[in-house]
This record gives structure tokens, sequence and C-alpha cells, in this order.
């Protein structure tokens, strides 16, 4: 699916940074990055919706998209200076014993222009028609952020996880922030752990795994809340030997105690840009770009799922038939979503 948040609906250059959720009555919902080539280089957070499975959506013209980000209170957005929202990701309580069933939440990085890129994250309660003004979790020393994704306990606790540069070099830990009042009031952000060597594909700023460099997510961590065992379950990659693999790792609901990161599925090739998904009944599923197949020549996306709350993952392997040859650029994307 393109990034459709241009000009047909947005009256905007182009648009980035694209995700979809789907809410508890089959509504789906689309949200990315609007912006414009020439002064004064505005930029938005611009979310759609669809009610039949992603055929069509708002038009953009009698059906307006909804802004979600919010600049000075006013609803002005602009890309100028450093300031401008980045990597959003959506995401939708379908739990129906929460008391913020249906509730809406996008999350992203705001920066600010001033070399710090604080968390934000916005809640609709109907339906991506409104958004509340913008709730800044990070603040202090933890403000230079990244990757912000959110998941949900049975209960409507949320739990966010980002990656964070320490004294400047992105991606070094990861943290985790909890939100007890659908989003209102955050917990002071708590570290899930280190990154060894944190895989970053971004060039010419950096490319630290084999082979030339293309573009492509790095060290994006990825939670999900485990029903079964009232548990938060974090992957993500990470450079610890000569290749980067793909970690897992778990907390309790309170964050109490982080277990020991476990590797996926340790192999000859580097892993990376991982995503994860939970059945009701508490079967794990992951997928990740893989590049063991080919002796890092190719990238394939890899599924492997655990039946015993990851302490082994049964791997089904390659997703897709034929692989894609790295050029300049990695030209495609994944994710995973599995409901039962």
């Amino acid at each position: 699916m393109r990034c459709q948040c241009h000009s047909r609906w947005g009256k905007n250059d182009a648009g980035g940074d694209p995700a979809v959720a789907f809410g508890p009555d089959g509504t789906a919902y689309f949200v990315c990055q609007a912006f414009n080539f020439t002064p004064p280089y505005q930029i938005a957070l611009l979310i759609s919706r669809s009610t039949d499975g992603g055929l069509t959506w708002l038009n953009g013209s009698t059906q307006k998209l909804t802004q979600v980000s919010v600049w000075n209170g006013n609803g002005q957005s602009k890309g100028s200076y450093g300031q401008f929202p980045d990597h959003e990701s959506i995401y939708i309580d379908n739990n129906s014993s929460s008391p913020y069933y249906g509730n809406i939440y996008v999350t992203w990085v705001q920066f600010n222009g001033q070399s710090h890129s604080p968390v934000n994250i916005a809640v609709s309660r109907d339906g991506a028609r409104t958004f509340s003004t913008p709730v800044q979790v990070t603040s202090s020393t933890i403000r230079n952020n990244q990757d912000a994704r959110l998941t949900s306990a049975p209960d409507g606790t949320l739990y966010l996880t980002f990656d964070n540069g320490v004294q400047g070099g992105k991606g070094t830990v990861i943290y985790v922030s909890m939100s007890k009042d659908g989003g209102a009031t955050w917990t002071t952000p708590s570290l899930v752990g280190s990154f060894n060597n944190p895989v970053c594909t971004f060039p010419p700023y950096c490319f630290n795994i084999s082979g030339s460099p293309f573009r492509s997510g790095g060290s994006y961590p990825t939670p999900v809340f485990d029903p079964v065992r009232n548990r938060l379950d974090v992957i993500y990659p990470d450079i610890v030997d000569t290749f980067a693999q793909v970690y897992f790792t778990s907390a309790p609901a309170d964050l109490s105690q982080w277990t020991t990161p476990i590797a996926i599925a340790r192999g000859s090739g580097d892993q990376f840009q991982n995503e994860m998904s939970i059945s009701a009944g508490g079967r794990i599923d992951v997928s990740f770009y893989d590049r063991r197949y080919s002796a890092n020549r190719l990238v394939d996306v890899t599924y492997a799922t655990s039946a015993d709350g990851g302490a082994w993952f049964d791997l089904d392997g390659r997703c897709c038939t034929s692989a894609v040859q790295l050029r300049d650029r990695l030209r495609y994307s994944h994710s995973l979503v599995i409901a039962s």
C-alpha cells in the first residue's frame, strides 16, 4: 500500500512513515507524515480511515483527514529549523475488558529544533475524528529518542517502548513507560536494557552491518503484552557477535525485572527490522528481515513462533518465494498482525 498522505488528500507535496491499525469494529486507520518541499516546509501527522478493509479511504476533499500533531497548540506544524514529528506509530486498544476499549493512540518523537526529540502521544476516543492535545512523555536527560511503540494489557494499562541516545549516541538503550489512565499521565521511563551495538542502517550517517549500504529500520524495539503470562515482551535487533540478531526479553506487568535477552534464531547472517504479535492464547509470533539464507547477499523475511512464552521459537523459515536483492536502498517493508 502506498503512503497516500499527499496532495490528493492533504494538499501536501509528499508523505512518509505510514502505519496501519484496525479497530474493534474492523475499521482500518492509516497515519503518516505529510510535508511540503517549499518554504515554510510545513509538516504534520494526518490520519485517515477505511470501513471496507482498506479498499477505499477518506477522499480528502469532502471527507477531510484528521490532523494528529499540533504545533504551539494551534494546529499548525512546521518542518523548518529541524522541527518535525518522526517515526510515528499507531495502536488501538482492542481489549474488550479495558475501560479504554477502542481508544486510538498515535505516538511519535517531536524533533524540536534544539537537538532534542521528546516522545509525544495523542489519543482519539471518537474513531480518529478528533485527537487530544499531545502529551509529552520524556524530558530532562531522556531527550534524544526515537522509534516509539505502544501496546496495552487487558485492563487498559499502556506500555510505551522507545530507544534513546545516551550522550547523543542514538539507539544505545531501550526505555519503557506505563500509563494507567488512558495515556493522560505516564510513569518516569525505566530501563529495559542496553544495546551492545545497535543496528543502524541510515547511510551516509551510519551503516554497521555487512554488504553495500542501504536504508531500512534499525534498532526499533517492538513490544506486546502477554495476557496469559501477565507480562510485557520486547524484541529488538542487536549486534553482539559477528552478525545482527533479534533478541527477546520480558518483564512482569509491574516491570520489576527483565529477563536475560535470548537470540530468537541465531545464525550466520544479519537479522533486523522486527515485528511481533501475540494471540489471545499466548502464542508469540515474530517476523524479521533475515540475510542468513544467502550469506548476507539478499534480504528475506523469516517467521517464527513460540508456544512456551519465548523459551523456544519454532522457525517456519522464509516467508517469501524469492529474495530481494540489495542495491542502494531496501525497497520493501513488512508488518505482522495475527489475531488468533
